[in-house]
């Protein structure tokens, strides 16, 4: 039988993990529109990304455009966004970089740790 106090503590650590990545990491939106082409063709490449990201303090957000939502329309004006795919990052200390390069996981994380 399983102490109580351990499966505490491991539900204690999942927490505060679950606390700091969503508080301290890079947040990397990928502004899409499931009907665009260019979205459909990057997509697989995203994702590699975004299973690439699973340890790091890296956190890959996807943002449907067909969404109407008010919430999803001023992210995508605060971020400028004219064309898709868009991608951009934000830092922690409010800096916003747009993402100009080629549509492969590595390219993406290589721009993320020149920055």
């Amino acid at each position: 039988m399983v102490n109580k106090e351990y499966v505490c503590l491991a539900v204690c650590i999942i927490i505060i993990s679950w606390i700091v990545v969503n508080l301290y990491s890079i947040r990397v939106y990928r502004f899409y529109r499931p009907t665009c082409p260019w979205c459909v063709k990057s997509q697989d490449e995203w994702n590699k990304f975004k299973r690439r990201c699973a340890f790091r303090m890296i956190k890959p957000i996807d943002v449907n455009l067909n969404d109407d939502s008010a919430e999803t329309q001023a992210l995508a004006e605060s971020f400028s966004v004219k064309t898709v795919p868009h991608v951009a990052v934000e830092y922690k200390d409010g800096r916003r970089i747009k993402y100009n390069g080629e549509r492969t996981a590595e390219a993406y994380l290589n721009w993320l740790y020149s920055n």
